[in-house]
């Protein structure tokens, strides 16, 4: 049995998590996002917050720390910026990736 795994994170989620190696790459987009032109594999969140599920997956995910921005945000504007909550997520998972 696996111990402190979000609900959140579905089992094919964490499948793909687990094949992903150096330098791959997964993008959390909302339901906007034209994910079925840029990839075959495509696995659906429907309900959940992209904050939410990167609260969920960081914390399991060791981020690429030879690459100067291993995590990326989009938005419309660029005066758009990550809630404090996911900023603070995002340091704490790159803190901890710098002590490995």
């Amino acid at each position: 049995m696996l111990r402190g795994i979000s609900p959140l994170l579905s089992p094919k989620l964490l499948e793909t998590l687990y094949r992903m190696g150096h330098h791959d790459e997964i993008i959390f987009g909302d339901a906007h996002f034209p994910g079925e032109s840029c990839n075959d594999n495509i696995i659906r969140a429907d309900g959940l917050r992209i904050d939410d599920l990167l609260d969920a997956v960081l914390p399991l995910f060791v981020l690429d720390h030879v690459i100067d921005q291993p995590v990326m945000m989009m938005g419309p504007l660029l005066k758009i910026k990550p809630t404090l909550r996911l900023q603070l997520i995002i340091k704490k998972c790159m803190t901890d990736t710098m002590r490995l």
